[in-house]
């Protein structure tokens, strides 16, 4: 991945604002956060005409984060090295990482929906909507134990 001014400054908004949380690494890398969801809302989840996201709330990220470093499709979320001092570090530049490539994806243009880059004769075909790079989301299903994910598709 290349670094970008986008997670250097996330990392540094992050990590400038760090103190030394006191739980296991989860709770620590979300106890460290929890004060910084003004700032977060307003300088980090904000659009291309300044304003602040519709979409992407501070909120959602605390109900995500925990969900995702449980793992989802048995990936998991870092969030930094249990037992070492300042570990969660880690974590939060993890998280700067994740957050700054949502940034220039995805939140500047206050979109939830992934971008259609693959073009045909010059243009994004409408194709697009059913998969890219070869996909076919209507054929995803959910693994093992996360069927209760899986969306049903429309005929």
């Amino acid at each position: 991945m290349m670094i970008t001014i986008e997670v250097c400054m996330a990392a540094l908004l992050l990590l400038s604002l760090a103190t030394a949380p006191t739980f296991g690494q989860l709770n620590e890398l979300i106890s460290h956060l929890r004060p910084l969801e003004n700032k977060v809302n307003q300088k980090l989840f904000t659009t291309q005409v300044g304003g602040q996201s519709t979409v992407y709330t501070f909120k959602d990220l605390m109900l995500a984060i925990p969900v995702a470093a449980d793992g989802i499709a048995g990936l998991k979320f870092y969030v930094g090295e249990a037992g070492q001092n300042g570990g969660y570090e880690y974590g939060l530049v993890n998280l700067a990482a994740f957050l700054a490539q949502s940034m220039k994806e995805t939140i500047q243009y206050d979109a939830c929906d992934e971008n259609n880059w693959d073009m045909v004769g010059q243009q994004y075909p409408l194709a697009n909507a059913c998969g890219q790079l070869e996909q076919s989301y209507q054929d995803y299903t959910c693994p093992e134990g996360e069927e209760h994910m899986q969306c049903e598709v429309d005929p």
